[in-house]
């Protein structure tokens, strides 16, 4: 869900962004600004959430293997 959100930020963002240069509007440029800065947090948020759920899964799976013996 996080990576949705990411990409709907930053093509935002760049359509802001490009907006903003053609017609020379700082408001577009800033707002295009601030949704790439968003869609990059929810990117690193995605993965480190990501890694730590596959992390959480190694960890579920060596204990079972442990409680066998």
């Amino acid at each position: 869900m996080e990576i949705i959100g990411y990409a709907v930020m930053s093509i935002a963002g760049f359509v802001m962004i490009y907006e903003g240069t053609t017609n020379q509007l700082a408001g577009l440029l800033l707002g295009g600004s601030l949704c790439i800065t968003l869609g990059l947090i929810t990117l690193v948020y995605a993965i480190k959430n990501a890694l730590w759920h596959r992390n959480m899964l190694r960890r579920s799976v060596r204990d079972e293997n442990c409680d066998a013996d």
